[in-house]
């Protein structure tokens, strides 16, 4: 399996595909890259495709460090495509995949040919989120240590996936975990249009960008809107799918300790990408 070490940390990728514009599919949530095989699968034939795992995320090293962990995994997306000779890529994501592609655009610029969004989390979901990826573990290691975080769900199915992870974690002092989180969870802001990012912030990106409208309380459609009329040179879609369908999404079934969402597997996805790069063509 190919590995690079980017910021801190080996970072595991695949590339699908020998022509056409390089996409890249930044998975949503806790979800690892193979989440995203189902839309890279429906896109290798037309273009190369990337997938990745980000930092702290399936197969890749857990990295902790630094005030910002979009900023960390923007470091890495833009050093892989570096490591590839791949830029400018399209990046396309969902979630917390959206996020990091703007993150991306925003910080290197030079790398990214436009960006194709879905999904995008905002409001409510910021309380829920800074407790889910970062509160509960700043908790647990102030009172009980860096051994008892390797023995939670998330953490030990890090060190599953890569056993190099448990020995990063020990070697950590407690106080530095803590204050990482600490500081990570404070871009989740529940005001912004897409978490992470201010009004000012997005107003900044420079690429060509499609916003897919979103369908749950998670991902509400007047943020999906909102960020389209903020970015200068957006276009919004109305979503192909339903909440039916993304429910379905939501809830499948999986062997992993933590929900596997697969954010990619909807309906309308590819041919939405192939008008949205098909325009540069």
């Amino acid at each position: 399996m190919p590995f690079v070490n980017l910021a801190g940390g080996d970072v595991f990728y695949e590339l699908f595909g020998t022509e056409g514009p390089v996409l890249v599919l930044t998975s949503g949530g806790l979800a690892p890259a193979t989440s995203t095989l189902p839309l890279a699968a429906a896109c290798w034939s037309k273009y190369r495709v990337i997938i990745w795992d980000r930092a702290n995320q399936g197969l890749s090293q857990v990295v902790l460090r630094g005030s910002s962990e979009l900023d960390l995994h923007a470091e890495q997306l833009a050093g892989l495509l570096a490591h590839l000779g791949t830029g400018p890529a399209y990046l396309a994501g969902a979630s917390e995949g959206s996020r990091v592609s703007v993150r991306a655009a925003l910080r290197y610029p030079q790398l990214v040919r436009g960006l194709f969004l879905w999904q995008i989390s905002a409001g409510g979901v910021a309380e829920t989120l800074r407790e889910l990826y970062h509160e509960q573990y700043a908790r647990i290691a102030e009172a009980s240590g860096m051994r008892e975080i390797t023995e939670t769900p998330f953490y030990f199915e890090r060190i599953t996936y890569n056993p190099t992870n448990y020995e990063r974690l020990i070697a950590m002092q407690p106080e530095q975990f803590v204050s990482v989180k600490r500081m990570w969870q404070e871009e989740l802001r529940g005001e912004d249009c897409i978490l992470g990012h201010s009004d000012a912030d997005v107003k900044r990106v420079s690429v060509r960008t499609a916003i897919v409208g979103g369908v749950d309380d998670h991902h509400p459609y007047d943020r999906s809107q909102r960020l389209a009329r903020l970015l200068p040179d957006a276009q919004f879609c109305e979503p192909p799918y339903s909440l039916e369908d993304w429910g379905q999404v939501l809830h499948a079934r999986t062997n992993s300790a933590l929900p596997f969402r697969s954010y990619s597997a909807l309906p309308g996805l590819p041919a939405l990408i192939d008008e949205f790069i098909g325009f540069d063509r």
